[in-house]
C-alpha cells in the first residue's frame, strides 16, 4: 500500500513540475527575456508597423490563407502590430528590397529563425507565406 502512494506522490511531483515548467517558459517567452531579449540574434532595422503602407488586399489574403490551412502564425504574428514575433509588414519591408526574399522568408518559415521554431508550415505553405508576406508592403502586390 505505501508504494502505490509513493507511485501517485511521484506521479502528481511531476505533472506539478511540468506544469510550472511550461507557465514559466511561457511567461519569459512572452517577455523575450528567455532569448536574452532578442527575439532573433541578426541585426534589426527600426521598423515601425503603423508607419508603412499596408496592402489591404495581401492582408486579408494572408490572414485568409492562414485560418484556411489551420496554420499558428497569428498566435505570435500579426500583420501590423509587433506581437512575440515581428509584424508581418515589418518582414516584408525587411526583405523586400533582396532578390532572394521568397525564398529566404520561405526558409526562415520551414526549418525556424530566430526564436520562431521550423516545420509550423509545409514546403508548399512556407512558399505561399512568404509570397503574400512580400505583397503586403507593395501597392501593386509584385
Amino acid at each position: 500500500m505505501n508504494k502505490n502512494k509513493f507511485v501517485f506522490l511521484f506521479i502528481g511531483f511531476i505533472l506539478f513540475f511540468i506544469a510550472v515548467t511550461n507557465f514559466m517558459h511561457m511567461r519569459l517567452a512572452r517577455s523575450g527575456m528567455m532569448f536574452g531579449n532578442k527575439v532573433s540574434q541578426h541585426p534589426q532595422r527600426d521598423i515601425t508597423p503603423s508607419t508603412i503602407f499596408v496592402n489591404a488586399e495581401a492582408s486579408e489574403l494572408l490572414t485568409k490563407y492562414i485560418s484556411s490551412h489551420n496554420l499558428s502564425c497569428m498566435q505570435c504574428h500579426e500583420i501590423n502590430a509587433n506581437k512575440v514575433g515581428p509584424a508581418y509588414v515589418v518582414v516584408s519591408q525587411k526583405y523586400a528590397s533582396q532578390p532572394d526574399a521568397i525564398k529566404l522568408i520561405q526558409s526562415h518559415i520551414a526549418n525556424g529563425y530566430g526564436a520562431m521554431p521550423g516545420g509550423l508550415a509545409n514546403k508548399e505553405e512556407s512558399y505561399d507565406l512568404a509570397k503574400i508576406t512580400l505583397q503586403l508592403t507593395n501597392k501593386f502586390g509584385k
